[in-house]
């Protein structure tokens, strides 16, 4: 549009470059450039390199001493956190994290217990999915298992404020729920307590 647009001024040129910069790397790759007379935009990296990105649990920490939310939430959101760390089986950088794998998180929930035998608190996250299968015991409910990836994509959203990333993997990700009367809090769990203690006190 303003490549046909002679009386388009250069700044507003210049910003449309800026667009393809943030938008296009992903199809076209680093070292892309576009370009016009006079004017070139070289596609550059999206966000910081993975090797200096904080980790998940960095950014929480990040992101929760500068939101300022209720202590109640902070613990649900840190629920929600190492449920997530605990099916990667990493605490990974941030920029590595893909809509896939929230996807995948969002799937996997559907099999986690509502409570976790307190013998498997430090137990692998398709382990507890599978004594949880054999015993039948109680599953997160879908308005549970919805509300989990909210918090990956409360912190994408701050991060991306912060230029740490551009784009939010966790945005719009959720499952179809039915209607239910349970409390809209995530649960927070003697197990749940137990294994984030260490990280808010």
């Amino acid at each position: 549009m303003f490549e046909a647009d002679a009386n388009a001024e250069s700044r507003f040129r210049r910003a449309c470059f800026d667009l393809l910069n943030a938008h296009c790397e992903a199809d076209y790759g680093a070292g892309s450039v576009f370009g016009l007379p006079g004017l070139s935009a070289r596609i550059g990296p999206d966000q910081i390199s993975a090797s200096a990105a904080p980790t998940i649990t960095k950014a929480f920490e990040k992101y929760l001493a500068d939101a300022k939310v209720r202590p109640r939430t902070e613990l649900d959101w840190w629920t929600a956190c190492n449920r997530f760390m605990a099916f990667l089986e990493k605490d990974q950088p941030i920029t590595t994290i893909r809509a896939e794998d929230v996807i995948a998180f969002r799937d996997a929930l559907v099999r986690y217990p509502r409570a976790v035998p307190r013998k498997l608190i430090r137990t692998p996250f398709e382990k507890v999915c599978e004594y949880a299968e054999a015993f039948d015991l109680p599953r997160l409910s879908p308005k549970t298992v919805n509300k989990n990836p909210h918090a990956p994509a409360a912190c994408y959203g701050w991060l991306i404020k912060n230029r740490y990333v551009r784009d939010n993997p966790a945005r719009g990700i959720q499952a179809t729920v039915s209607q239910s009367t349970e409390d809209d809090r995530l649960p927070c769990l003697r197990a749940d307590l137990e294994y984030i203690r260490p990280k808010i006190s």
